[in-house]
């Protein structure tokens, strides 16, 4: 592994109670390709991962953690996302979200004109969410919490009319030459 290319992350552990524990999830974690060390935090409840972002992610992080039997801590949110005209607008939105580090899962519903990500809070906020759907050029208006209750959401901010028509535009006439 080229040291040059390794990222660190660390995130939260639930569910741990002695040493062995610790152990135990540190061993998953380190069994992943591409992870060059992981340390876990029994007192913290943490678990800290040096690894290559081209072998493994999040989502492999969690999958270890579950299958050493504890649980990194998840929120969902559900958003509505305005804008959406075709199945290749509900994909971009759900590429914009999914791109997010610390998103776990992304479910666009175009008919409903809505989101539904599953997080890790500790990694991504709910505002970063709402804030890369309005950089795909999107809108999103309301923000609908689970797990945890909202507190202080900021509101994204607004993408400039020029550049949603710009987007639109784009999208029409790339539709117009198919």
């Amino acid at each position: 592994m080229n040291p040059s290319v390794l990222a660190e992350q660390s995130f939260p552990v639930s569910g741990m109670s002695c040493g062995g524990c610790a152990a135990h999830v540190e061993q998953e974690l380190k069994k992943l390709p591409g992870v060059s060390r992981a340390d876990v935090n029994l007192t913290a409840q943490r678990a800290s991962v040096r690894y290559d972002p081209n072998q493994v992610d999040i989502m492999d992080f969690q999958q270890a953690v579950v299958d050493a039997g504890y649980a990194i801590p998840t929120a969902k949110v559900r958003m509505a996302v305005g804008g959406m005209t075709c199945i290749s607008c509900a994909s971009h939105v759900q590429g914009a979200i999914g791109d997010l580090p610390g998103v776990l899962a992304v479910t666009v519903h175009l008919s409903k004109g809505t989101a539904e990500v599953t997080f890790v809070p500790e990694l991504v906020s709910p505002a970063q969410i709402a804030q890369a759907v309005v950089d795909a050029g999107y809108k999103t208006d309301g923000l609908e919490e689970h797990d945890p209750p909202a507190r202080g959401v900021d509101r994204p901010r607004e993408v400039p009319a020029g550049h949603r028509d710009g987007f639109s535009w784009r999208f029409k006439h790339l539709l117009r030459r198919g």
